[in-house]
């Protein structure tokens, strides 16, 4: 998220929006799979 507001304020939001997106994509992708589809058991 702060790489879109970066780019945005230097004004190449055009050329590194889509790949700033697909970050994003992937990253909640495992986010939803770290906590949804296989969590990680605590240690104990």
């Amino acid at each position: 998220m702060l790489a879109i507001g970066f780019h945005a304020a230097r004004g190449d939001l055009a050329i590194a929006l889509p790949f700033n997106l697909a970050l994003l994509g992937l990253s909640l992708f495992v986010v939803w799979g770290r906590w949804f589809k296989a969590p990680i058991a605590p240690r104990g």
